[in-house]
């Protein structure tokens, strides 16, 4: 069946098949020589698979730090940004869609505005946990992380108000900043948490009461009493 293809597609390309010749005898009786291995076909390329919805919503932005506490203050410094672009790019939307479309729109911007505040929220507050609660002190490392979010919109503000509300409108907070948040926020409840056991657990034991018939001991002057003892940090 094979002979039979392979005849059938010389005719068609108009190729006569060579006339067999009978075997050398002279040659018949040697071994026939082994043939040159051949090398194995290339494997074909494969398409990545797409990214989940998991891994997208964890997925690092460009250039942030993978540790949760760098990250929370990239994202900070990120969207404090975008924030401060706010009323600059509102202003430009203002101007090309007119009174009447920004009427509209207003209500949009004061949603994602709120929305904002929040984040910004919870990343400070995660933030603040974890520098109490690390042993060692962490906030600079904060601050340039913060910095390093924020300085992404360095070039998006010298650009004319078209292509500046593009790269506003485009940006969104990374899903991966509020739940680096919430897991720093509460590795840092946990550590502080037991951290206070700790140190409970080795403080002094608290002297005996002196026998009733013993004489007083002298005593220090007992301190003012002070109603704030400690302010905002």
């Amino acid at each position: 069946m094979m002979a039979f293809a392979l005849l059938f597609a010389l005719a068609l390309t108009g190729v006569e098949p060579a006339a067999s010749s009978p075997v050398d005898q002279s040659t018949a009786d040697q071994p026939i020589a082994a043939s040159a291995p051949h090398e194995p076909a290339a494997t074909p390329a494969v398409d990545p698979k797409p990214l989940t919805e998991v891994q997208m919503e964890d997925a690092l932005p460009d250039g942030a730090p993978k540790d949760d506490y760098g990250l929370v203050a990239w994202c900070h410094g990120a969207l404090s940004g975008q924030v401060e672009l706010d009323p600059i790019v509102e202003k430009d939307m203002d101007s090309l869609e007119g009174k009447a479309k920004a009427a509209q729109r207003k209500a949009s911007d004061v949603a994602i505005a709120k929305e904002h505040r929040r984040y910004l929220a919870l990343y400070e507050k995660a933030l603040l946990a974890a520098e109490k609660a690390s042993p060692v002190a962490i906030h600079q490392k904060g601050v340039e992380a913060e910095l390093q979010g924020y300085k992404i919109w360095g070039p998006t503000r010298n650009k004319a108000p078209i292509w500046r509300m593009v790269d506003w409108g485009n940006w969104e907070v990374p899903p991966a900043c509020e739940k680096a948040a919430k897991r720093l926020y509460d590795h840092a409840s946990l550590f502080g948490e037991a951290l206070k056991s700790e140190a409970a657990a080795s403080a002094p034991a608290a002297p005996e009461a002196a026998p009733a018939d013993a004489p007083p001991a002298d005593q220090p002057k007992a301190a003012p009493v002070v109603d704030a003892l400690r302010g905002p940090q």
